[in-house]
């Protein structure tokens, strides 16, 4: 099996949660993973936006470069990142999802063209046949909330989308670590403050 690794994936093992030692064990056991380049930037951004600083984002891109193959963009690439963001784009309108970018598009066009499966937990690949799903909980589920609180079905919430306002980047999904207002850093959401 061959892995093409999304931000999402990278950024749980950077954060080292436990989405991201499941990330880590698939990416050592995959024959073959891939980064596309775009990753990355986004990697990058990412991680100095939450406060990690320059030279520590460079030495985890290294250590990305070095546990991947790095796709470049070319021009059959570019071509395909095109028509696949036009099929993401159909996608989240079918399902009412977030809309996915250019950048997502080329993720998926890696993917495909290498003929690997994609390891990421974004909502904008959600039910696609290539993704490899890393977190636990479908996007948009809204967890209840209090101490013992579950779903009617017996779902409780363990993974969540990282980054979006107002939703904690914990694997529980129910934190209050970065909330609007928060100051948290990347490096600081070890540990998560859960609602009681």
């Amino acid at each position: 099996m061959s892995l093409t690794i999304d931000s999402f994936a990278w950024i749980e093992l950077i954060r080292g949660s436990r989405l991201g030692v499941r990330c880590r064990g698939m990416i050592e056991a995959a024959e073959m993973s891939y980064t596309p380049a775009i990753v990355l930037a986004e990697v990058a951004h990412r991680c100095l936006r939450g406060g990690m600083d320059g030279r520590a984002v460079r030495q985890e891109l290294r250590s990305m470069a070095e546990s991947s193959r790095v796709v470049p963009i070319d021009i059959e690439l570019a071509a395909a990142a095109s028509q696949a963001t036009k099929e993401l784009r159909k996608h989240a309108l079918a399902r009412r999802g977030p809309m996915p970018g250019l950048g997502d598009g080329l993720v998926l066009a890696t993917a495909r063209k290498l003929g690997s499966e994609l390891l990421t937990g974004d909502a904008h690949f959600f039910g696609l046949p290539e993704t490899l799903w890393l977190a636990m909980v479908p996007p948009g589920f809204v967890p209840a909330m209090g101490p013992n609180a579950s779903t009617p079905n017996g779902i409780r919430p363990i993974a969540r989308e990282w980054g979006r306002r107002g939703r904690g980047p914990c694997d529980q999904g129910r934190c209050l670590c970065r909330g609007p207002g928060s100051n948290r850093r990347l490096q600081d959401l070890q540990s998560c403050t859960l609602p009681n």
